[in-house]
């Protein structure tokens, strides 16, 4: 949804920010309070409490008084308009990936060895610029159209997919690959959850407040600073924003492939783990469901092009799981289970920078002799390991040269393109 027309506008607090999306809601809509803000609930942490050291009684200066620390307080900026009007000419585009900072809000900021505001953990200040997404989508049709078919669909393969037919609509889910510092998120009003960690991904689970044919409306309320900017601290410009990709994800009925990990060592020994959607006897489950299983491929196509190729490469080994049921008796039900794939590839090509040999892996849900759902992922097999000191690679010495390299654009600011990417390796080589 990177493409699709945000909009935005700076804040001078998380309060108003949060006031921001309270006052957007339309006045012919039911009041709701969800947004209400206090000053120390409404993050879940003290990150961005108002109140201060001397308030809870200690003997400390106020860190929210910028004159008492004219000289540690780095980050000035002018104030923003008042937040609490309702009015579509406060909002702005903005693009997505992006710093607000390097869009005409706010300011970048190069500190080295100390915070661009008092050093009081986990306080922040109060005047904290925080900026407020904006976006208003409607799903794809084809979606909508899938979702009504399978709610009307019926059972009529003899019961063997009846509990998938049962589940009814797709699942859907956002994900946001990198957000600084931290965010709070809201659909249709109505608060999502809360996120931080500027170089992680963060993803929820849409709930059923999302429109299937209608407008919706998403605000990301970000904060510029957060209790984990004093964690994040490092040599490098701050700046804050949706600063990677968001795409919002549909899942299937049936879909149940949730997550998987594979090892693959020098010697050719293979592990897979795969996370699946729970699923418990107490869910009608019948016999020929309960054979749901995992099978594994794992082919030699010799693309040592990233961008691959469409050749179906030789098929070197293969194995499957089944995946039973659980017991629905357990008291405390765990919405996930695990399955796990193991075996040998005899005589590997093995992965080197020099020779990066990949392998093609793919992992296909079957539901009795139905397939729901393919996976697939790249695989090479190394062994790193330290022997007498020494650093080994597949049983071979070798040396790292590199350097410490921040995500940074001259331009862009935390948004690195793959041209970037492209042109700092380039300079690394040429060195």
């Amino acid at each position: 949804i990177n493409k699709m027309p945000w909009k935005f506008r700076l804040a001078n607090t998380v309060e108003d920010g949060l006031r921001v999306v309270q006052n957007d809601h339309k006045p012919d809509d039911e009041p709701h309070t969800l947004l209400r803000y206090s000053s120390s609930s409404a993050t879940g942490s003290t990150s961005f409490c108002n109140k201060t050291s001397k308030e809870e009684g200690q003997n400390t200066n106020d860190v929210n008084d910028q004159s008492s620390h004219s000289d540690d307080y780095v980050h000035k900026i002018k104030k923003q308009p008042d937040n609490n009007t309702n009015n579509d000419s406060c909002w702005k585009p903005m693009d997505i990936p992006s710093n607000w900072m390097l869009r005409g809000y706010d300011r970048p900021i190069y500190t080295n060895m100390k915070y661009p505001f008092p050093c009081n953990p986990p306080f922040v200040p109060t005047n904290n610029p925080t900026g407020v997404y904006k976006l208003e989508f409607c799903l794809p049709s084809r979606w909508v159209k899938e979702d009504d078919l399978a709610n009307e669909e019926k059972d009529d393969d003899g019961g063997e997919t009846s509990h998938y037919k049962k589940i009814g609509k797709a699942e859907y889910t956002i994900l946001f690959h990198g957000v600084e510092s931290a965010f709070f998120l809201y659909l249709n009003y109505q608060l999502i959850g809360f996120s931080k960690d500027s170089r992680l991904p963060a993803e929820f689970t849409l709930p059923d407040l999302l429109l299937p044919a209608e407008d919706n409306v998403l605000h990301v309320v970000v904060c510029r600073f957060s209790d984990g900017s004093y964690l994040e601290d490092q040599d490098h410009w701050w700046m804050a924003g949706i600063h990677r990709s968001v795409e919002i994800l549909r899942r299937r009925p049936g879909m149940d492939i949730l997550d998987y990990s594979v090892q693959a060592d020098a010697e050719g020994h293979l592990e897979i783990h795969i996370d699946l959607k729970a699923l418990y006897d107490s869910d009608n489950v019948n016999v020929a469901f309960n054979g749901r299983k995992i099978v594994a491929k794992l082919y030699l196509d010799k693309q040592m092009h990233p961008k691959g190729g469409c050749l179906k490469g030789t098929e070197v080994w293969s194995d499957e799981a089944t995946v039973p049921a659980l017991d629905g008796r357990e008291s405390n039900c765990c919405p996930k289970q695990t399955c796990k794939i193991s075996g040998i590839v005899p005589n590997p090509m093995c992965w080197s920078a020099e020779t990066p040999n990949l392998y093609t892996l793919t992992l296909t849900l079957y539901v009795g002799s139905k397939p729901f759902q393919a996976e697939s992922c790249r695989v090479g097999f190394r062994s790193i390991e330290i022997t007498s000191g020494m650093l080994m690679l597949n049983g071979k010495k070798i040396t790292i040269c590199g350097v410490n390299r921040h995500e940074h654009d001259p331009d862009e600011g935390k948004v690195v393109s793959i041209k970037r990417m492209r042109q700092d390796l380039k300079l690394l080589k040429c060195v």
